[in-house]
């Protein structure tokens, strides 16, 4: 068996404390078998997954009169499972992205061509303004994400997990978190029959959001650990 075998199950548990039991020593242990040296400057501040899925979230059932209420609830309840489970995926695509030497090596070249070698001596990001040449080239190294199919369904699959296993029954009990019933501005019907479907049909948005939103974040973080060995090259 490969050390990365034996590694794989490791991994995976170590996965699985972090996310469902929030135990940050599992991450620790994680961050060391993905080498922490080069995740110490990770910018915490900056989780994008949680704002879209309340955004969406919103505009899909807009209609509800509770609605605030219930995107208020939805964020003390999940927000911070949906930062771990970001923060998880950064981590999983930056490493990816550290392993892949060929990608490296092209977008060295395009940062000389483009900075020159004093440059990246100099600073410590590279392609972070925003111009058409730097969209082109960041979007070109995007799509190497996109149109891997088999990592795209990885992704999915994981999400259905995570969604199914862990986020589908604090979704459900939504109504319990908000101590009344989801309304409609036109009929204003307050049955429990209704509360759990509107709160079933939260729980399916929210998780097709998740999909599609986790593949967007992955391609961004992968182009972000790119472009961070780029810099660690030369400091």
């Amino acid at each position: 068996m490969t050390s990365s075998a034996k590694k794989k199950p490791i991994i995976e548990k170590l996965e699985y404390n972090y996310l469902i039991k929030d135990d940050i020593s599992s991450l620790n242990t994680l961050m060391s078998l993905y080498d922490d040296i080069k995740f110490s400057d990770f910018d915490k501040s900056n989780f994008q997954i949680r704002k879209y899925i309340l955004k969406n979230i919103k505009r899909n059932f807009w209609y509800l009169s509770d609605i605030d209420q219930v995107l208020r609830s939805l964020n003390q309840t999940i927000g911070d499972d949906l930062n771990r489970f970001e923060f998880l995926l950064s981590l999983k695509s930056e490493f990816k992205a550290f392993e892949n030497k060929k990608l490296i090596d092209k977008l060295e070249y395009l940062a000389i061509e483009y900075y020159g070698v004093s440059f990246l001596f100099e600073e410590k990001e590279i392609f972070t303004e925003t111009n058409e040449k730097i969209s082109l080239i960041k979007n070109e190294f995007k799509k190497i994400t996109f149109n891997d199919k088999n990592l795209i369904a990885n992704i999915r699959k994981n999400v259905k997990k995570y969604s199914d296993t862990y986020l589908k029954f604090k979704v459900l009990n939504i109504d319990v978190n908000t101590n009344k019933q989801l309304a409609f501005d036109m009929d204003l019907i307050y049955t429990e029959d209704i509360t759990l479907k509107q709160a079933q049909e939260i729980n399916d948005k929210l998780t097709n959001h998740l999909y599609n939103v986790a593949v967007e974040v992955y391609a961004e973080y992968y182009w972000k650990g790119l472009c961070k060995e780029v810099i660690n090259r030369y400091h």
